[in-house]
């Protein structure tokens, strides 16, 4: 390609990206007498879909396969992109070939937070659709609430008073290159919250093949936002990560020397395993992979297998396979993220709303009488706050229970809530309400202990019968309970309807209470494009149920997301 020809650049439609390519666009035309540099833009999948968060739909390769395709095609010559949407793996023939001077990688709370993040009120609504950010912020401030908002700078900023929010939380380097710096609040420290793996810093993919292209854009290349960009990106691929799981990385150099700081956490906060390194800056990839392995081998695994994502720990690739999961908090909860990371296509069902319990006596009359347990347990978070809420107008608090009585939780939804409400958990049961028996009495002698489980209505009794068998006495309190949606056979059909369709191989029907089963397999009835769902189960009781309704079920027998990794992985494998 000659200086005197012309060099397309793909871009995206969105402002800021139009932005980033302009920019390379005008010191390309300076940098080369007689050049001509046109854009073409290009709308993405990820342009496309705005009310789900990144993690659901598909991670960081949302923003780039339109523009790959243009670029392999030879429809345009270079395309530009902010680096951290980048994922690890790039197709054949295509390279991340030019990385010019890195701009601000911090965060910064925008709209609002002007005293910074110990200055947001308690409960206060923060905007993200990063999980790397909901997890340092939940981390550092369990009581905020974490709204899901995406789109361009210009329409994250305006959700904030669409949607009653307090800030919302954006890179420093895309307000300040859209000139918006007066709506930054505060900008974080790298020690407040970590930046994502090349923030802040463009990269430039070209055809590996193309010569005279590389040759013309080399004149943009800073050597230490590469070196930068490489050892970042080098940490973030050995943790095998992208937008399904938070992980976060900054590299600073000096002296001939990068200093890398890593961290991956799980999305709810309770738990940051970090690190940091020191290495030659000429040798960044293994700077990157170095301190991966570190934090890998000093508790990031272990995060990693909680979501069902641990390199070589759980069975399968799920990309190409749908999954419809009937949970009413999908999909927000561990099994549907889990899900997305193995890139499966989480389809959210929703069957059931909240209501008040039938009678509120009894609920009334635990929240007055805290005194006479000995321990208070709970597995969903909505027992949690329908109790406290009780307490509240009831003038009680936890005072009223003994000093050595027990509060215990299963999952990590219900141990945030109680944190909400100030209360230190003594026992966490990730495992479902066998797993938090079994920790109560590892902690205590259940024999003749009163316990007070508030819980849904019809909820289930794998907690109350595991607590009995080790002598305990459950008083089980009505706390609220589930109204079927009218339409609730409808919705199902559609989610079917809607996995089997986008599912490229097999569909998947996952179900979580014999209730669920009974409303959703209806649905099934007569539909002959619904034959090729298949359905798994949490635990025996809820397959065996499905099984009376006529179907055959897989039964997930150990709670929790890497189990129903493993198990949905080998299912494919075999059909294989």
């Amino acid at each position: 390609m000659a200086a005197d020809s012309v060099l397309k650049i793909g871009t995206r439609k969105s402002p800021l990206a139009m932005w980033q390519a302009e920019y390379v666009k005008d010191r390309l035309e300076q940098a080369h007498a007689g050049l001509t540099v046109e854009l073409v833009p290009i709308v993405t999948k990820g342009d496309k879909i705005l009310d789900v968060a990144l993690s659901k739909v598909g991670g960081k390769g949302l923003f780039v396969k339109e523009l790959e395709v243009a670029l392999l095609a030879g429809e345009v010559d270079i395309c530009v992109h902010s680096t951290k949407d980048m994922p690890a793996d790039l197709p054949d023939g295509l390279g991340l070939v030019c990385f010019p001077p890195r701009a601000d990688p911090r965060d910064a709370l925008v709209m609002g937070g002007r005293g910074g993040l110990d200055g947001l009120p308690e409960g206060a609504k923060v905007g993200t659709s990063s999980l790397r950010r909901q997890a340092q912020l939940l981390y550092r401030r369990p009581d905020l609430q974490i709204v899901s908002v995406r789109g361009n700078i210009q329409t994250r900023m305006k959700k904030v008073e669409e949607l009653g929010l307090d800030c919302v939380v954006l890179a420093c380097a895309g307000i300040d290159r859209m000139a918006a710096e007066e709506n930054i609040g505060h900008r974080f420290s790298p020690e407040e919250m970590l930046p994502a793996a090349a923030q802040g810093i463009l990269s430039i993919e070209a055809r590996n093949d193309d010569g005279r292209v590389l040759e013309l854009i080399q004149v943009l290349d800073d050597p230490a936002a590469r070196r930068a960009a490489l050892c970042e990106r080098a940490f973030l691929k050995t943790l095998g990560g992208g937008c399904q799981v938070p992980i976060a990385a900054h590299a600073t150099e000096h002296d001939g020397h990068l200093t890398l700081h890593g961290l991956v956490g799980r999305p709810d906060g309770k738990l940051l395993v970090s690190g940091a390194r020191q290495g030659a800056a000429e040798h960044p990839v293994a700077l990157g992979r170095a301190l991966g392995e570190d934090v890998l081998g000093h508790g990031g695994r272990q995060v990693l297998v909680d979501l069902g994502l641990s390199p070589g720990a759980a069975a399968g690739d799920l990309s190409g396979h749908a999954v419809v999961v009937a949970r009413d908090d999908a999909p927000d909860d561990v099994f549907s993220l889990a899900l997305a990371a193995r890139g499966a296509r989480v389809v959210p069902l929703s069957l059931m709303r909240l209501a008040p319990a039938k009678d509120s006596a009894p609920l009334e009359r635990a929240a007055r009488g805290l005194a006479g347990y000995d321990a208070l347990v709970f597995t969903s978070k909505h027992a949690v706050h329908a109790l406290f809420e009780r307490m509240k107008t009831a003038g009680t608090d936890l005072r009223h229970l003994s000093p050595e009585a027990l509060v215990g939780a299963v999952g990590a939804a219900t141990e945030q809530a109680l944190r909400q409400w100030g209360v230190a958990v003594d026992v966490v049961g990730d495992a479902g309400g066998t797993a938090l028996a079994d920790a109560l009495a590892a902690t205590r002698s259940m024999d003749g202990a009163r316990v007070l489980f508030p819980r849904a209505e019809d909820g289930r009794d794998e907690l109350v019968e595991a607590l009995g068998a080790r002598g305990a006495q459950v008083d089980v309190v009505a706390a609220y309970r589930h109204e079927d949606l009218s339409d609730a056979q409808v919705r199902t059909e559609r989610a079917l309807l809607t996995a089997v369709g986008e599912g490229r191989h097999m569909a998947w029907l996952f179900l979580t209470s014999p209730r669920r089963a009974k409303l959703c397999l209806q649905a099934l009835e007569g539909n002959k494009k619904l034959k090729k769902i298949n359905i798994v189960a949490i635990g025996q009781t809820t397959a065996d149920a499905i099984r009376g309704l006529g179907h055959d079920a897989l039964a997930l027998q150990t709670p929790g997301p890497a189990a129903l990794i493993d198990l949905l992985g080998k299912a494919v494998a075999t059909d294989a």
